[in-house]
């Protein structure tokens, strides 16, 4: 856990922009290879993605809880905590 938080603290050394660009490059590294999409492509799925909540949403099919409660859930899931 030390080199984790050893990264972690040198992240957190860089500017906002640098870790924007961090966390996009982290992101992208769960895409399995040949994956990957265009900022387009990227910004289109995302289109599509929304629509389809908001759908989801005025037909009330959806798990309305709260962000915390959701978050805790999936450290529980992943056996981490803040």
């Amino acid at each position: 856990m030390a080199a984790f938080e050893t990264v972690f603290d040198q992240a957190m050394g860089l500017s906002l922009r640098d870790r924007a660009r961090l966390i996009e490059k982290l992101v992208r590294a769960f895409d399995p290879p040949g994956d990957e999409l265009s900022a387009a492509d990227w910004q289109q799925e995302w289109a599509v993605e929304i629509r389809e909540r908001l759908n989801a949403a005025d037909r009330g099919d959806f798990d309305p809880r709260p962000w915390r409660e959701l978050c805790d859930d999936i450290r529980s899931q992943l056996g981490t905590q803040p």
